[in-house]
């Protein structure tokens, strides 16, 4: 299938800069490695790769004026029959996906940069930053986009074979982490294997299986599979349940509630819900959560393992030996000051550095400086830098040299 880059429905270019991007000249003897950044897609790009019996279905970008506190979200997709995302309202998520969106215009990096419709362009500004590998992840993927089932896998195997035709046009800098269909585990499986044959670093899931939690033994397919192929599990913060997501009525409890409360449920599930009794030899990392909620989640959690009240736990591990025992990573963007205490807590091996590029931070259209804040971090020795930036996510995602 010919792809976006030779499409006949050009891009649009991006603003003027609002943020000097300077080529960054490492002082260190090690690689850096980017554990997490983003595809912000563009229509004419993934969804033509939909089975051609899925082709009344597929998503299209369309114009979106009248989202009226969002005027620059002026884009939107739409999926079978509902706009993603949403933008207002009840269940009104917000999201820098369709890329054609005026916000995305005003980034200071090209879109198809932003929506790695050039690979090769999106490589080099890689390198420009100091980075020897990226892992990428879905943006749109970060909601469930559907009830049906069979329509989301075929969704999934869309991007993930769009991402993989993409990746082998600069695979020497472009990782990705394959969708999975959670909600049903035999599409789960066979589609993880499939991802891994079209050269997946990963697995993305969202922190919970729709209204259903990870550890329900419902989902121990997808876990044997995963233990079974060596398979990393990135756990990424979203909006996974829709019904939470739609009783959500202000951006302030669409961001607050659905979307920053979602990793606690994974926190329970991976941490108490005994997934790593049936599977000790899984590796999962926690992706784009907060570092001061797991501390938070951890000291709770412990408070209440030997009450009564609690009893059955579903695991038969504390939640700290599930921690000291077992391979579970944490991505880390964000308060940078609390770096070297959280590192403390979880361990200097089990912290990964995150680019989050192109999601903005701290302000719109400023997009995320995190290698710099740790490469400058004066409470991180050399050591401890090395293992955030190059040794952790190598152990991780098994990434060589």
């Amino acid at each position: 299938m010919s792809t976006i880059l030779n499409s006949p429905h050009p891009l649009p270019a991006a603003a003027p800069a609002q943020q000097q991007w300077k080529k960054y000249t490492s002082p260190f003897d090690f690689k850096q490695f980017d554990s997490d950044s983003h595809v912000q897609e563009v229509g004419d790009s993934w969804e033509l790769y939909l089975p051609e019996e899925f082709a009344h279905r597929r998503p299209h970008v369309i114009d979106n004026p009248h989202v009226s506190l969002r005027p620059s979200r002026n884009k939107t997709w739409y999926i079978d029959g509902r706009l993603v995302p949403k933008n207002q309202g009840n269940g009104g998520v917000v999201m820098s996906t369709p890329a054609e969106m005026d916000f995305a215009k005003r980034k200071p990096v090209p879109v198809p940069i932003q929506a790695c419709t050039d690979p090769v362009a999106r490589a080099q500004l890689m390198r420009d930053q100091g980075l020897d590998r990226t892992v990428l992840f879905s943006t749109l993927f970060l909601e469930t986009l559907t009830d049906d089932l069979v329509y989301e896998a075929a969704l999934m195997r869309a991007w993930n074979d769009w991402m993989a035709e993409m990746r082998s046009k600069a695979p020497d800098m472009i990782e990705f982490a394959a969708l999975v269909p959670i909600r049903s585990p035999e599409l789960a499986v066979q589609e993880m294997r499939h991802a891994k044959e079209k050269g997946a670093t990963a697995v993305m899931i969202l922190p919970t299986a729709g209204e259903r939690m990870l550890h329900d033994p419902l989902f121990d397919p997808f876990w044997s599979e995963a233990q079974n192929m060596n398979m990393p599990v990135c756990v990424h913060i979203g909006w996974p349940n829709p019904r939470q997501t739609f009783e959500c009525t202000t951006p302030s409890s669409i961001f607050l509630g659905a979307f920053d409360l979602s990793v606690w449920w994974a926190y329970i599930s991976i941490f108490t819900g005994g997934i790593y009794d049936r599977f000790p030899r899984l590796k999962v990392s926690f992706v784009e959560h907060d570092a001061r909620f797991f501390s938070l989640f951890l000291e709770r959690a412990m408070h209440w393992w030997p009450t009564a009240a609690c009893k059955p736990w579903p695991g038969k591990k504390s939640p700290e030996a599930v921690l000291r025992e077992h391979a579970v990573y944490f991505g880390f963007e964000g308060d940078y000051d609390y770096m070297p205490e959280f590192m403390k807590l979880v361990g200097d091996d089990r912290v990964l550095g995150a680019f989050d590029f192109p999601h903005t931070h701290y302000g719109e259209a400023s997009l995320s400086q995190s290698f710099d804040f740790m490469r400058d971090h004066v409470g991180l020795n050399l050591l401890q830098k090395r293992q955030v930036l190059h040794d952790n996510a190598a152990a991780f995602y098994g990434l060589k040299d």
